[in-house]
C-alpha cells in the first residue's frame, strides 16, 4: 500500500471518519475532516494556522474548479459559483474595512510595517465572513458540517473527565505553547486542560480557544448546528458536548445566551401557528400588568450576573468608556487603525477590546463600524424573514446563528476568534443556496 493508503487504513478506526469522502468532493472533505480533527490540530499549535488560510484556500480552489473545470475530476462538479446579493454586501462591506484600516495608518503614521501586519490581520479577521459564506454557499456540506460538529462534541464529552482529574493531579494549567506563533497572543497556540480563574478561585475550562469565554460561544454556536444532525447517536453526542462547552467556561454570557436564544427559537418556530398568536394576545395583556414586577426582577438578575466577576465587569465597563471617549476626540471617521494597550485601570487591556462594536469605533471609525453593520443587519433580517415565511428548520438554525453572535458582539471581538467558529459562517452559506447537498447526503446515509 502507498503511504496515503496506509494512513487512511489507521484512520478508519477515528470516530467520524468516512474513509470515500475525499474521493466524493475534495472540498467538502477539507472541511469535514479540518473540523473533527480539532483536537490533534489543537495539540499541535496548528489550530489558528488552519482556521485562518482554510477559507482562501477553497476560495481559490473554488474559483479554480470554475474556470478549469475541463482539467479537474467530475467529482467537484458539485461547486456552485452562484454568488449571493448577501455576499455581495458583506465582499463591499470586508473592503471598506480594508479601506478604513489604511486610513487610520496613514492619518496616525504608523508606518507601512504595521499597516502590512494588519492587513495580514484583516485577511485572516473581517475578510474571512464573505470568504467562509461563499464557500458555504458553494459547496453542498451543511449535513457534513452538522456530523462533524457532532463528532468533536463527542471528543469534547471524552475530556470531561480528563480535565477534571488534572488539578487533582496537580498538571499544569497549560501543558505547552506552541513554537510558531502567528498571533501576539501566547494564548492562542496554549495546550491547557483546565484554568483556574483568578479572581474567583473556580475550575474553568477553555481547551482549544484562548479563553473560557469563547469556549461558551463556541458552545453556542455548535449547539444549533448539531440540532440539524439526523443520527440520535451523534446528535446526542454533539449537543452533550456543546452543554458541556457551556457549562464548563463558567462564562455568564455563554448560559444567558443559550436560555434566550432557546426562547427565541421556540417563539419563531410558534410563531407561524395561528393558536400561538391567540396565545401571545391573551399573554400580553397580562405582560403588561405585571411589567414593573418583571423589570424588577430582570434588573436584580442582572445585578448580581455582573456581581458575579465584578472586577471584570468593571474593567470591561471602563474599556468602553476609554474607547467611545478615544474615538468621538481622535478618530471619528476612520479610527486609529490598531488597538492600544490601555492603562493600568484596565489591567492593561487593549482598548478597543472585549466589545466588537466599540472596537470597530476605535479601530476603524465610524465608516467601518457602519460597514460592519450594515452586512450584518442585512443578513440579520434576511433568516429573520426566512424563518417567517418558510418552515425549514436549516433558516431557524442560521436565524439562532445571528442571535449568538449578536450577543457576542458585546462582549467579544468577533473578528479575533472567526478562526474558532468558520463551521458556524460556512453554514450560514450554505442556506444562500438553493442546491441541494446530494453529495454529503449520500456519504452521511451510508454509515
Amino acid at each position: 500500500m502507498t503511504t496515503l493508503s496506509q494512513l487512511f487504513y489507521l484512520l478508519r478506526y477515528y470516530p467520524g471518519f468516512i474513509d470515500d469522502l475525499f474521493l466524493k468532493s475534495l472540498p467538502c472533505g477539507v472541511i469535514y475532516y479540518s473540523i473533527i480533527f480539532t483536537l490533534p490540530l489543537w495539540l499541535t499549535c496548528n489550530l489558528y494556522l488552519v482556521g485562518s488560510v482554510l477559507g482562501w484556500i477553497l476560495l481559490f480552489w473554488i474559483i479554480y474548479v470554475q474556470f478549469f473545470r475541463p482539467f479537474v475530476l467530475s467529482n467537484d462538479n458539485d461547486v456552485s459559483l452562484r454568488v449571493h446579493w448577501l455576499i455581495v454586501i458583506w465582499t463591499v462591506g470586508a473592503l471598506i474595512l480594508l479601506v478604513s484600516l489604511i486610513i487610520g495608518h496613514l492619518d496616525f503614521a504608523l508606518g507601512i510595517p504595521l499597516l502590512i501586519k494588519s492587513t495580514i490581520g484583516w485577511a485572516k479577521g473581517w475578510a474571512l465572513f464573505p470568504v467562509y459564506l461563499f464557500v458555504g454557499s458553494a459547496l453542498p456540506c451543511l449535513n457534513l458540517i452538522s456530523r462533524a460538529l457532532c463528532v468533536l462534541g463527542f471528543f469534547v464529552c471524552l475530556l470531561f473527565p480528563i480535565s477534571l482529574f488534572a488539578p487533582i493531579l496537580n498538571l499544569p494549567q497549560v501543558l505547552y505553547t506552541g513554537p510558531l506563533l502567528f498571533s501576539p497572543l501566547l494564548s492562542f497556540f496554549d495546550v491547557s486542560l483546565y484554568q483556574i480563574d483568578g479572581v474567583t478561585g473556580v475550575l474553568r475550562w477553555r481547551l482549544f480557544t484562548p479563553w473560557p469565554t469563547a469556549l461558551g460561544m463556541l458552545g453556542n454556536l455548535y449547539f444549533w448546528v448539531c440540532i440539524l444532525e439526523n443520527k440520535t447517536k451523534w446528535r446526542i453526542f454533539g449537543i452533550s458536548g456543546c452543554i458541556l462547552m457551556i457549562l464548563m467556561s463558567k462564562s455568564r454570557v455563554a448560559v444567558v445566551s443559550i436560555l434566550l436564544i432557546l426562547f427565541a427559537y421556540l417563539n419563531i418556530f410558534l410563531i407561524r401557528k395561528i393558536y400561538y398568536l391567540f396565545f401571545l394576545s391573551f399573554a400580553s395583556y397580562f405582560l403588561v400588568l405585571l411589567l414593573p414586577k418583571i423589570i424588577g426582577i430582570f434588573n436584580n438578575l442582572w445585578a448580581s450576573i455582573a456581581s458575579a466577576r465584578a472586577a471584570s465587569t468593571r474593567v470591561r465597563a471602563d474599556l468602553a468608556d476609554f474607547a467611545l471617549t478615544n474615538w468621538r476626540e481622535n478618530a471619528y471617521w476612520w479610527g486609529h487603525g490598531i488597538v492600544v494597550t490601555g492603562p493600568k485601570i484596565v489591567e492593561g487591556m487593549p482598548i478597543g477590546s472585549h466589545h466588537t462594536w466599540l472596537g470597530l469605533l476605535f479601530v476603524k471609525g465610524s465608516i467601518g463600524f457602519l460597514s460592519f453593520l450594515i452586512p450584518f443587519a442585512a443578513g440579520f433580517l434576511f433568516f429573520l424573514c426566512k424563518c417567517i415565511t418558510t418552515d425549514e428548520v436549516k433558516y431557524r438554525t442560521c436565524m439562532a446563528i445571528f442571535l449568538t453572535l449578536s450577543v457576542y458582539t458585546f462582549s467579544e471581538n468577533l473578528e479575533i476568534l472567526i478562526y474558532l467558529y468558520w463551521p458556524a459562517i460556512v453554514v450560514l452559506g450554505t442556506c444562500l443556496t438553493q442546491k441541494d447537498a446530494t453529495v454529503t447526503e449520500l456519504v452521511l446515509h451510508q454509515d
